[in-house]
């Protein structure tokens, strides 16, 4: 049979071209857990660095967060505190940090699963 086609199309390597295009198309789930896993294996270093952006960060916030506290404890004005922190942004950058770290996994396990 692919004589006739190799005939008719000139060459048996067009058509074993066209064929291998088709099955490049076509994911096995083997081959997708292969792909899958070399995603998370780009993205270690990634996921690295925002553990430790996240660690920089939450540290900075807490210390803020249990000076505020402890000065308010001790009656004194935490104004001082606030302001560094609304200078630094600190709210808005820990509230960045912990959307991408949590969210967007619970993005993809939500909405990238397809029942089977």
């Amino acid at each position: 049979m692919w004589g006739v086609l190799g005939k008719i199309f000139g060459s048996t390597k067009i058509i074993d071209a066209g064929i291998n295009s088709i099955d490049a198309l076509v994911f096995t789930p083997e081959e997708k857990s292969k792909a899958k896993l070399a995603l998370l294996k780009a993205y270690a270093p990634f996921k690295i660095a925002q553990r430790y952006l996240a660690i920089i960060f939450a540290g900075q916030f807490s210390m803020a967060f249990f000076a505020a506290l402890i000065l308010s404890l001790l009656g004194q004005p935490i104004d001082p505190v606030l302001k560094v922190v609304a200078a630094f942004s600190l709210g808005q950058i820990m509230l960045a940090i912990v959307a991408f770290y949590f969210l967007g996994g619970a993005i993809t396990g939500s909405f990238g699963k397809k029942k089977e």
